[in-house]
């Protein structure tokens, strides 16, 4: 399955790039996220709601409500053992673990590197994707690793 998350931190933004890409996410069977707004993803009739690591202590009951009845797909950030328990606890359907490698989008961010990236996917007890350095020839590094997916902000694997 392919995701489209719409991130963008000015919410006026995120909403007209949500509204933009909807059709076109639809028409290609790719699922619609939208990025720390649960909100906006109803408003747009999205298939789901990425949340940030910073939120998954604080999941609101109307997210909760939502989910529940529309069945949408949940997924966070995480960056730490912590936050994939959290996870977990939260039930959320999969984590977007970063960075896996070091990357040009987030340079001041410490990579987790494979043997790190390995050991946490697999204790994780919830769906892993791996995100932060995936490229074409990065992503052999993730044989053989608990992983369920790869994302990437500036890339493409085809």
């Amino acid at each position: 399955h392919s995701a489209v998350i719409v991130r963008h931190a000015d919410p006026i933004v995120r909403r007209a790039l949500t509204a933009r890409l909807r059709g076109l996410c639809r028409a290609h069977r790719v699922a619609l996220l939208v990025a720390g707004d649960w909100r906006a993803a109803v408003v747009f009739n999205c298939d789901g709601v990425h949340l940030p690591e910073v939120t998954l202590n604080h999941v609101t009951p109307g997210l909760r409500l939502w989910r529940r009845s529309k069945g949408i797909i949940v997924t966070a950030a995480a960056h730490s053992a912590r936050a994939l328990r959290c996870a977990r606890a939260q039930h959320i359907d999969a984590v977007l673990l970063s960075p896996v490698l070091p990357t040009a989008s987030h340079p001041d961010r410490l990579a987790l590197g494979r043997v790190r990236y390995a050991m946490m996917a697999r204790t994780a007890r919830v769906p892993v994707v791996a995100l932060g350095g995936i490229t074409r020839t990065t992503v052999r590094a993730l044989n053989g690793t608990r992983t369920s997916g790869v994302a990437g902000i500036g890339f493409a694997l085809s």
